[in-house]
């Protein structure tokens, strides 16, 4: 019973989705907007599984999940229409993102249940709105790979942040950083132990508003505890 109250039905949110597709969540924005507006989390051909087996992915998300590709989109409410969409395949092709066995300080649970809520809506550029999200993609234990969207008004758009760093092409997706507190909005600054290796890495990320994309300025220190030993 669980596994089919899940999913909302698409076609009573948008006309546009495609057949079979199933809306995950849904975050009301019309505050933020000024206009009757949506985002959705949702999948075009995505299973809901439910697994006993422990790992460490589970013991982040679950024994309930969605496994598929996913989207992003933002909804004309009034006229029930997509405006944009995002597209999600790299990282969440086929990883739970719903529910957790333990709270996450991202996706606070509901009171006396487990579901989480994944489009909780904070302020991760320093714009003073809370209207992104985080995206998180356990790969082992104690690895994440972690991904920002949000609601741009200026261009009235669901955004997938880029982040740039020098020597790299500008990409999606950040080790750790995301799943992380801030130092301040728009602001992160932490060091990643790297599991026992002789370097760490100080994560630095910021958000640059001008160019509307994140800065990493991440650098290697020395793992002086390794190192002693």
């Amino acid at each position: 019973m669980i596994l089919l109250a899940i999913a909302l039905v698409a076609g009573a949110i948008v006309q546009e989705l495609p057949p079979g597709a199933s809306v995950i969540e849904r975050a009301d924005i019309s505050a933020i907007a000024g206009v009757p507006r949506e985002m959705i989390l949702w999948t075009p051909d995505g299973k809901l599984e439910e697994s006993a087996a422990w790992s460490c992915a589970a013991d982040v998300y679950g024994s309930v999940f969605w496994r598929g590709s996913f989207r992003v989109s933002l909804i004309d409410s009034g006229q029930r229409r997509i405006v944009n969409t995002v597209e999600l395949d790299q990282y969440l092709d086929a990883v739970p993102v719903t529910f957790l066995r333990r709270s996450h300080p991202l996706y606070p649970t509901s009171v006396g249940g487990s579901k989480a809520r994944i489009l909780t809506l904070n302020d991760l550029t320093g714009n003073g709105v809370a209207s992104d999200f985080a995206l998180l993609s356990y790969v082992h234990c104690g690895s994440v790979m972690s991904t920002a969207l949000g609601y741009d008004k200026q261009a009235d758009r669901v955004v997938h942040y880029s982040i740039e760093a020098p020597g790299e092409e500008p990409h999606f997706w950040v080790s750790q950083v995301f799943a992380h507190k801030q130092v301040r909005p728009g602001v992160w600054d932490f060091v990643d132990s790297g599991h026992g290796s002789e370097h760490m890495t100080r994560l630095r990320l910021k958000f640059d508003n001008a160019r509307r994309v994140f800065v990493d300025e991440s650098v290697d220190v020395p793992n002086h505890h390794k190192s002693s030993h």
